[in-house]
């Protein structure tokens, strides 16, 4: 109906007679509309009634507000989720994505996070919507932990998990997962196609497996075959067709067809992580003994002497014009190397600060940008920057895996990780070059809100000031650091990632107070936000006040301002020493917490706390990637009759020695000392193999006799010696940490068994076959 140039729609559109309580308008200008008690109608671009939308609501059921996000997308709340309308129809965000609850409202922000209120469960932040999508067991995937990912051109996906392998169809909306039951639970850590279109996949305990995708037969490749490695981390094609299959003794290859193994005995028969084809044609293989190189048909092994970061190479990374990105275990972060005749030209740590612990993977996108997965996120080197990205961004997990990165064509990149399966597909950013603008969001001066006042003045009883800002324009806020200076107070720029800053106790004065922001780039903006305001005098420091005591003598005008002058600098003087006493209170409190909650108050050595926490992380990483780790259990012989004999302050001391000279011993990062019991001591050292660990146990036993500490009472010698109980865990033995230390403890009781003051190692075929029998030692003589 048209009434004076205005279109009233009715009853006659299409709306029903009840009050409307929201209207939107979608990107392809539809006209979205909500009646009370009535649902949602819809009025298509070119149309002149309101219909029911197609395509039609899942379930019908609609209850809050509806929203649009910044692309124009329809969003719709439901008691069971979210409803957003995309190119292929309904998509619905419910238990499967992550979100619980009856859906109210939604709103997308400028950092593409899609903040959701529900009721009775507060507010839900999605992160990275519309770039960051993330599956799990949740989602239909056999396992949590992924590893190397293959999406193909006809739009499904392979995934190797630590449950099997699983293929991916995505469907109109989403991915529909189904796992190969041909290949059983067995985890994998690879995934290659070979020319015929079969999939090779590399297993971590039954070596190599051949999937005949058009059949679903699959063939296993093992000891019969050549390939006596059984855990396959990395599987690689080359440009003649051969593949490599890096194991955990060495280097093997096949040719077609591919019916054979062969160990290339130029390499050792250790743990090789990654092989990798340069642009010119030379191999690269990464391994616990270095890196290795094989062009014109030989091998050339490059250890650390030669001048990399670590010895232990966990990732390679193939670059432009033959450069080749080296990552490292346990310290080092990322190398990037440029073949040269004869040798090597290494630029050494060039990774982000931070990222230089462990780098399971390095590989590049369809744009060229390097993608560096870490314990700690994924790090982006775009040539010029590089970019993180974790939990807070998205990411499923922030402890990515072995081989865990896939690249399209489009731009989306997929990352295994220890939390599930991410896929990124990064949105433009509007302003590219545009600063971060800093704005204030809130200014409080004593308890007036001056927000949008411009210079205010204000007397002592205002002479405080809050200030909350915002960089409004940031890509990623979370990466934004903001640096102030209060002028009229200071000069200099002091530098926060906090949002609110206080002032408290202004003299009287002019000030200005200028923010600046820095984002990823590195730069700072040079938009500030700048505040101007001024303190005025009390009115004894008025110009007519002053006339007026000018008339009083000069002796009197004298003494009264200096009293208050005085009394002024007290108070600051007292209030700062308050300030400053409560301080160190507050940071001897902390040190005292820290010490009680982590530290043996005796040895100052971990205790047994830290130990089982640091004990279960490495058997974790151990079940993981396979690196071994070793564990020492060591006790002064005859420690109660030195106690008896000797006192027991006697013996405090005899311990504090003892801790001492394992803490110096025991001297890498990774290495924890702790104490274990009363005269017990445990020493965990990651990455140790059985033999250097017999070697450090030894090492131990001799530190301590060499002390030459008085022991009367004892019946192995007259100075105080220590009996050592060492076992090795591996994927194949004691993998547990309750396993582990059983191995440990019935070791050192063999030690003890045998004579004491000496070691027993642990061994997998003897130990598991002797009981593990304390009664042996007399309970009395134990100690």
């Amino acid at each position: 109906m048209d009434t004076h140039g205005t279109t009233v729609y009715g009853r006659e559109s299409g709306l029903p007679d009840r009050e409307l309580v929201d209207i939107l308008k979608d990107r392809d200008g539809n006209l979205w509309v909500r009646a009370r008690n009535e649902g949602i109608l819809e009025r298509r671009t070119g149309q002149s009634r309101f219909e029911a939308p197609y395509p039609p609501i899942p379930g019908g059921a609609l209850i809050g507000n509806p929203a649009i996000d910044v692309d124009g997308r329809i969003l719709l709340p439901s008691p069971d989720g979210l409803l957003i309308l995309g190119e292929n129809g309904w998509q619905k965000i419910d238990r499967s994505a992550g979100l619980r609850g009856t859906v109210y409202t939604a709103f997308e922000d400028r950092q593409h996070s899609l903040w959701i209120g529900m009721a009775g469960r507060g507010v839900a932040r999605w992160q990275g919507y519309r770039e960051w999508e993330s599956y799990s067991t949740a989602s239909g995937l056999g396992s949590d932990t992924v590893y190397e990912i293959l999406p193909r051109t006809d739009g499904s996906i392979w995934v190797a998990t630590e449950g099997g392998l699983f293929r991916g169809e995505r469907l109109r909306l989403g991915i529909q997962w189904k796992k190969i039951a041909a290949l059983g639970s067995t985890p994998m850590h690879s995934l290659q196609m070979d020319p015929s279109g079969d999939l090779w996949v590399g297993t971590e305990t039954r070596g190599v497996a051949r999937l005949h995708v058009r059949t679903g037969s699959v063939e296993w490749f093992g000891e019969g075959q050549g390939l006596t490695g059984r855990a396959a981390y990395c599987l690689r094609f080359d440009r003649e067709h051969r593949l490599w299959a890096a194991t955990d003794v060495g280097l093997f290859m096949a040719k077609a067809p591919y019916e054979n193994f062969s160990r290339i005995t130029e390499l050792p028969a250790t743990r090789i992580w990654a092989v990798a084809e340069g642009t010119e044609g030379t191999l690269w293989a990464g391994g616990a003994e270095g890196l290795f190189e094989y062009t014109a048909g030989r091998w050339k092994k490059w250890p650390q002497s030669d001048g990399l970061s670590n010895q232990e190479v966990l990732s390679l990374g193939v670059g432009p014009n033959g450069t080749m990105w080296i990552g490292y275990r346990y310290g080092g972060g990322i190398d990037r190397i440029h073949p040269r005749p004869g040798g090597l030209t290494i630029e050494k740590g060039i990774q982000r600060p931070g990222s230089d612990g462990l780098v399971y993977f390095l590989d590049f996108d369809a744009l060229g940008r390097l993608w560096a997965g870490t314990e700690r996120g994924v790090d982006m080197w775009d040539g010029f920057r590089w970019t993180h990205y974790d939990m807070n961004d998205g990411l499923a997990w922030d402890d990515c895996n072995l081989n865990g990165f896939a690249a399209e064509a489009d731009g989306t990149v997929w990352i295994g990780t220890s939390g599930g399966l991410s896929r990124f597909k990064p949105l433009p950013r509007q302003s590219p070059d545009a600063p971060p603008e800093v704005v204030f969001t809130k200014l409080v001066m004593g308890q007036t809100d001056v927000s949008g006042v411009r210079n205010p003045s204000f007397g002592t009883h205002g002479n405080s000031l809050i200030a909350r800002y915002s960089a409004l324009n940031a890509p990623r806020e979370n990466e934004v650091v903001f640096r102030y200076r209060l002028e009229g107070a200071t000069s200099s720029w002091t530098e926060t990632i906090q949002r609110e800053l206080q002032f408290a106790k202004l003299a009287p004065g002019t000030y200005r107070l200028e923010i600046e922001a820095q984002d990823a780039d590195g730069a700072w903006s040079g938009n500030s936000a700048e505040f101007p305001f001024r303190i005025l005098a009390p009115w004894y420091w008025s110009w007519w006040f002053v006339s007026v005591c000018a008339l009083i003598p000069l002796s009197a005008v004298v003494g009264v301002l200096r009293l208050r002058m005085l009394g002024a600098q007290s108070r600051e003087r007292e209030l700062v020493r308050m300030v400053e006493e409560k301080t160190v209170d507050l940071r001897r409190a902390n040190e005292d917490l820290f010490r009680l909650s982590t530290l043996d108050p005796l040895t100052g050595l971990a205790n047994r706390r830290v130990f089982d926490q640091a004990l279960d992380k490495e058997c974790s990483r151990l079940r993981r990637t396979g690196i071994a780790v070793s564990l020492l259990i060591l006790d002064a012989d005859y420690f109660k009759a030195l106690n008896d004999s000797a006192g027991h302050q006697r013996g405090d001391e005899y311990l504090v020695r003892l801790g001492a000279e394992l803490m110096r011993i025991g001297r890498r990062r990774i290495d924890v000392t702790a104490r274990f019991g009363g005269e017990e001591f445990a020493l965990i050292l990651p990455g140790a193999g059985a033999a250097d660990a017999a070697r450090i146990a030894e090492q131990v036993r001799a530190a301590i006799e060499d002390l030459e500490l008085p022991h009367g009472a004892s019946q192995v010698a007259p100075i105080l010696t220590v009996s050592v109980g060492v076992a090795t865990g591996t994927k194949e033995s004691w993998s547990t940490p309750e396993e582990l230390v059983g191995a440990a403890d019935r070791a050192l009781y063999t030690a003890k068994r045998a004579g004491r003051n000496r070691i027993a190692v642990a061994r997998w075929e003897v130990l598991e076959t002797v009981p593990a029998d304390r009664t042996a030692v007399n309970p009395s003589e134990d100690k």
